[in-house]
């Protein structure tokens, strides 16, 4: 009976917890998946940069 109840108040707080926790992670997924895609983006742009820059150095090693 004493287990019971323990276990019903654990629930309880562990579904509380649970709750803030998947409210966060929610937040947090919405964050991560803004900084995943603005990080493809940068990492597009910052590639097209880099390979721009090796054939000007790579123009400039054959002069």
């Amino acid at each position: 009976m004493v287990w019971a109840k323990i276990k019903l108040f654990l629930g309880k707080k562990f579904k509380k917890i649970m709750e803030k926790k998947i409210k966060s992670l929610n937040l947090l997924g919405i964050k991560n998946s803004l900084q995943i895609f603005t990080g493809k983006v940068k990492k597009i742009f910052s590639h097209a940069a880099f390979s721009h820059l090796n054939h000007i150095r790579m123009d400039n090693m054959k002069k």
